[in-house]
């Protein structure tokens, strides 16, 4: 599910971004390629639209329609296009653009050269199509961020036979993982950003529309969070390593005992606040109400202890502990990988390591209770 979820949020932007693209281009094409022509005002209206919500509220978007009548090679046309690309918006927008335009009013409309019967009277461009290509970021940001969280692509729970009869459990992402993630996120978003954002701002002339400088500033705002996410993994990763997990068993047993052993090596000479260990239950639950069916997860079991406090550290050197956990025998044992069934029961084991001034680093580590 999660990766049909990630596949659709990537999609989803990739067509949002093409359909934006070519409204783009399509305005700026009708804008730049477009000839002056007089016509006349024959009559005025506004269409009023109104849709309903997935939530049962009711939305209204008023579209101003003018229709005029012109001339191009001893032809004459009418048309009704104010815009270069049909607009919706708010009452009072269509009423301004209305106003402008009395009956029996000599104007200037712009037609297309090629398409004499094509014209529209506003000659400007509009931000609207730009949001087409900015609002998708957020589903692409989404689909990064929960695959790399959620480690969809990675199998979860395998221990690897090390020696001492020993098992390493894997983390679901490092450091350098959701570093990579926030920086690719970053990356994109202020790419489009700047090309979608840049070119309106280029083409188009003062005064810009409220809305297109509105957006910007917080498309730009938002693009900062990934930014602050690299910069907190990229320090991270200066300062510590990736935890390095290992259990006593392949597989832990519900009523049974668990050793974890931890080992982490330091890049810098500070004192640890705490290392702590945990062992976690997560269960996952389907529920439906009607013809809604939802999925939520939510923690069931946690047995958490610190096992390291106020320890000084030296460069290069590594924080070891150890710690037996007592699993309760009236606990759920992890549901197997092709059970599709729910409730559905997954365990790890969490490592979190504060330290003073610094990021602090958090790791989860899959592993099989049976």
């Amino acid at each position: 599910m999660l990766k049909l979820f990630i596949a659709l949020f990537t999609i989803i932007p990739l067509t949002f971004v093409g359909v934006g693209t070519y409204l783009v281009h399509r305005q700026h094409h009708k804008i730049t390629t477009c000839r002056p022509v007089e016509a006349t005002v024959l009559s005025t209206d506004i269409k009023v639209t109104q849709s309903r919500n997935s939530d049962g509220r009711t939305s209204t978007s008023y579209q101003p329609i003018v229709v005029y009548r012109y001339e191009v090679d001893g032809r004459t046309y009418t048309c009704d296009a104010v815009t270069p690309l049909a607009e919706s918006a708010s009452r009072s927008w269509a009423n301004e653009i209305v106003n402008k335009y009395k009956k029996g009013r000599e104007v200037t409309a712009y037609y297309d050269p090629k398409e004499p019967a094509e014209a529209f009277l506003e000659k400007q461009y509009s931000f609207f199509p730009y949001m087409f290509i900015l609002f998708p970021m957020l589903f692409f940001a989404v689909a990064a961020g929960v695959g790399v969280g959620m480690a969809v692509w990675q199998k979860k729970g395998e221990a690897l036979p090390v020696s001492g009869g020993w098992f390493e459990l894997r983390p679901t992402t490092r450091i350098a993982d959701r570093r990579k993630a926030a920086l690719i996120v970053a990356a994109v978003w202020h790419l489009v950003g700047v090309a979608a954002w840049g070119h309106y701002f280029r083409v188009a002339s003062p005064p810009y529309e409220t809305f297109g400088i509105v957006v910007t500033i917080i498309y730009e705002a938002i693009g900062l969070i990934p930014v602050v996410m690299f910069l907190y993994y990229f320090r991270l990763g200066r300062i510590i390593r990736d935890a390095y997990v290992l259990i006593d068993a392949e597989r832990a047993s519900v009523g049974g005992e668990l050793t974890v052993h931890v080992e982490q090596e330091i890049f810098a000479s500070l004192r640890v606040e705490e290392l702590s260990v945990g062992l976690v239950c997560e269960k996952t639950t389907k529920t439906k109400s009607g013809n809604k069916t939802s999925v939520s997860s939510h923690e069931c079991y946690e047995d958490r202890e610190v096992v390291l406090r106020d320890q000084d550290t030296r460069d290069g050197e590594a924080l070891t502990a150890e710690h037996t956990f007592r699993i309760p025998a009236d606990q759920s044992p992890t549901t197997a990988a092709g059970d599709k069934s729910y409730p559905r029961y997954a365990w790890r084991v969490e490592v979190k390591t504060g330290l003073p001034g610094q990021p602090d680093y958090r790791g989860r580590f899959p592993v099989v209770v049976g």
